[in-house]
């Protein structure tokens, strides 16, 4: 869950619930400043919406005119807590209040549909617009964290879920249907990213325990 990669631009996950919008907003600030081509994107959750942090980077977004996107991962729930009970109003009325151009995704198991909008979404903001937001309304199929019974989910319904909308089987008979392609392609490519996996599960068991001295590497920088 918090990874991160500099390399590539990933800042790293937070684990406070809407603080990941602060942090974004500063690397959306850094952007306009330099003058670069880039966006910064921030995934939160419905229920996040609903801290303050969320709403003041949403202002803050709109007021500086950065290039920010604000990606709304809507599943309905605030981690236990169904979102009707905790959350007035819609998202994009939210965003339309700080005047910030905003999308939904009806279908976020529809990798075509997440793809168009989240491709005008972009654009709209690279080129000099603004902040933008999307809603992607996408049910989970697992518990908010590991050892979550999900005790709170209506029964049957993770199963009609996965029975009726996982998003790899509907890419696959999607494409297989509407382009005619190949399902041995992606056959190949499950095959490789097992293969990927199961080398890096066999590396980490064989690899010795760490040491001490790894304990503190990378956790806190130079005196």
């Amino acid at each position: 869950m918090h990874i991160a990669d500099f390399e590539k631009g990933m800042m790293g996950a937070n684990a406070i619930v809407g603080g990941s919008g602060p942090l974004v907003v500063g690397a959306a600030l850094t952007s306009k400043i330099l003058g670069k081509e880039s966006i910064a994107v921030v995934f939160m959750g419905d229920g996040a919406l609903n801290e303050g942090a969320a709403l003041e980077s949403l202002n803050l977004a709109s007021i500086w005119k950065l290039p920010m996107l604000f990606v709304v991962e809507d599943n309905g729930y605030a981690e236990s807590t169904v979102t009707s009970h905790t959350t007035a109003g819609d998202p994009l009325i939210r965003a339309k209040a700080f005047d910030i151009e905003s999308y939904k995704v009806e279908d976020g198991h529809d990798f075509f549909e997440v793809y168009r909008i989240a491709k005008d979404a972009v654009e709209f903001t690279r080129n000099g617009n603004g902040p933008s937001l999307i809603q992607i309304k996408v049910p989970r199929f697992y518990a908010h964290y590991e050892g979550d019974g999900g005790t709170y989910r209506s029964p049957g319904e993770v199963e009609h879920l996965r029975a009726n909308f996982d998003c790899l089987k509907w890419f696959r008979n999607t494409v297989a249907t509407n382009m005619n392609l190949d399902m041995s392609i992606l056959d190949d490519i499950d095959k490789d990213v097992a293969s990927v996996i199961d080398s890096i599960v066999s590396d980490a068991k064989e690899a010795p325990p760490p040491d001490e001295t790894d304990l503190l590497t990378n956790v806190y920088g130079p005196s």
